[in-house]
Order: structure tokens, then sequence, then C-alpha cells
């Protein structure tokens, strides 16, 4: 079988938007392996893209696979704009038990949006729910 040079690939922009949604599908249909798959040779592909940085670590955090932090991490430095990496970092497993650092980010990601956009109500909700647990455990 001859190997394929992933370099000597290139994509249009057509090829790439099909690519996501095709990934964003198997991740809503729960074929996380698939998804995982497919945003893994996105990011392989354009490392820069916080889309497919966060899709990745999104499918990560379904299989259980560890990467997920970095994958949203990496997401706010190729996106600063964007909230939805912030929101996927306070809502990991990990972070249930550091209220500190879970409504760290929930704060950064309200100061991201307006209270028009439609995740402004679920970070408020995040945040109420994150407060409430720390009163209850303090």
């Amino acid at each position: 079988m001859k190997e394929c040079n992933k370099a000597s690939i290139s994509l249009t922009s057509q090829e790439y938007e099909i690519l996501e949604e095709l990934a964003y599908d198997y991740f809503m249909f729960g074929v996380y392996e698939v998804a995982k798959t497919i945003y893994e040779g996105l990011v392989e592909a354009a490392p820069q893209v916080a889309t497919y940085q966060v899709g990745l670590g999104l499918s990560y955090k379904r299989l259980g696979l560890s990467g997920a932090e970095d994958m949203f991490h990496s997401a706010t430095q190729s996106d600063p704009t964007d909230a939805l990496p912030w929101i996927h970092l306070a809502e990991l497993p990990e972070r249930m038990g550091s209220h500190q650092q879970r409504l760290d980010f929930l704060h950064i990601a309200l100061n991201k949006l307006h209270p028009s956009d439609r995740l402004y109500s679920k970070v408020m909700a995040l945040l109420r729910s994150t407060s409430k647990r720390e009163s209850q455990s303090g």
C-alpha cells in the first residue's frame, strides 16, 4: 500500500467546511471516535483555527481522553475573542471542585459576550450555580 504524504495534500476552504460539518455531525450523533479523527486532521492541517481545537477538545472530553484542556487553552490563544473555549474549560470535570478557577473562566467568558448572545444566559446560569455551590460548601 502506498503511503500518503499529508504535506502534499492541500484543501480548499470549501473542503475544510465540509470536513468541519462532517466532524460536527458525527459528534452530534455520538460517533465521537470518528469526530475526533476528523478534528485531529483539521487541527493538524490548520492549527490556528479555534473551532477545530474546540471540536477536538470536546471529542477528547466525550471519549474520556486527556488533551481536552490543552485544546481549549489553544483555542483561547487562537481566537482571544471567543468565549466558548473558556466555557468549556470551566465545565471540565476537574474544574468542578475548583470553584475559584471555574468562576474565573466563566467571568472571562462573560466579558467576551454581549447580553444578547445566546451563550450569555448559559454563562450566567453556570456562574449562579457555581457561586451557590461555593457558598454551600464554605
